[in-house]
């Protein structure tokens, strides 16, 4: 909404503003919402958390669900008490693009202006405040599920190889041993390959980048050179309006199982596991259902057989040690 909304929430007779339908009042509630949308990426980002507990975990809830509530808590501390502080300072205040946020007036004033112009409304350590609660949280934005995911495919990857590579100088019996170990403990293999979980890592990082990259530009641009370029900025300004759209987008694309197949072998969770890990629990599910029920085929197969070779051997008393003979050729032995 504030989105939309823009520069009608400047006050009116801001200098050098286009088109201020606004009070101070409007202008601050604008810039505390923008300040408080910072919910929106955080958590986009914590997600990667999510995906990284869940995979260590094995995609069993009951190790890796405790991270939820934490996680429904911590992307809100942040943006509600960052707001909140920001508007009893009273820094949100026309910022000479085309709405309110980070800014005190007049433009020039405060700790840093060459003249020693002090500010009329806002704190005289603007510049300092917009690197503490506008830049740094932008690059923790960026750098922090970079990093995760680049842990995360480390860990893919070397669990991956593990199982790949033959057990070499152990001898037959540790294998063995090793392996009733395994399957007492239940511990599912992680149902990823490390390629895919990579370049599906690039999706989830990359939309995070497109957000934000015409924004840094932008600044880079007024820092050297004291000057914007009017359509990189309007490209900037609509494409990080679009965020929430972005980010929705890349989260279905995650969560959607793409087929409808009953052994789910092309579930969500081979691209990027975390985000949608009922899908991964199912398809794990749906496997051993499909093993359960092979072995219920099997069995009734048998049972089958067994009754036909009672069913002969019942008709004709004297063929038994035939019907033996032949059993025993068949593999399925004498019921």
């Amino acid at each position: 909404v504030w989105n939309v909304v823009e520069n009608w929430a400047v006050p009116v007779g801001t200098p050098h503003a286009y088109d201020p339908r606004g009070t101070t009042r409007t202008c601050s509630a604008q810039g505390f919402f923008f300040q408080l949308a910072f919910c929106i990426p955080f958590y986009y980002v914590f997600l990667s958390t999510y995906s990284f507990v869940a995979i260590r975990n094995r995609f069993d809830p009951k190790k890796y669900m405790w991270v939820e509530p934490y996680i429904h808590i911590l992307v809100h501390v942040f943006p509600v008490g960052s707001a909140i502080y920001l508007l009893t300072l009273e820094a949100y205040n026309y910022n000479g693009y085309a709405s309110c946020n980070l800014a005190s007036i007049p433009f020039g004033c405060g700790d840093d202006s060459p003249d020693g112009i002090p500010c009329e409304r806002g704190p005289q350590n603007m510049e300092q405040l917009a690197w503490y609660f506008n830049a740094l949280p932008g690059f923790f934005v960026l750098t922090f599920p970079t990093l995760s995911m680049a842990l995360l495919y480390g860990y893919v990857r070397r669990n991956q190889k593990a199982q790949s590579e033959p057990q070499q100088g152990l001898s037959s019996t540790v294998v063995v041993l090793q392996q009733q170990q395994q399957q007492q403990q239940q511990l599912p293999e992680i149902p990823i390959d490390a390629t895919v979980f990579a370049k599906q890592a690039v999706v989830y990082l990359l939309v995070l980048y497109w957000s934000y990259i015409f924004g840094m530009v932008n600044k880079g641009i007024a820092y050297i050179g004291d000057t914007l370029i009017f359509e990189l900025v309007l490209v900037g300004e609509v494409n990080f309006s679009l965020q929430g759209l972005w980010l929705l987008l890349v989260y279905l694309y995650f969560s959607v199982d793409p087929t409808n197949s009953n052994d789910g072998t092309r579930c969500c969770c081979h691209c990027c596991p975390g985000m949608c890990s009922n899908c991964c629990r199912n398809r794990i599910r749906n496997q051993r259902k499909h093993v359960i029920s092979g072995a219920n085929n099997n069995s009734q197969l048998d049972a089958s057989v067994n009754r036909r070779s009672e069913n002969a051997s019942s008709t004709n008393p004297n063929d038994n040690n035939n019907n033996d003979n032949d059993n025993n050729s068949m593999g399925l032995g004498k019921p």
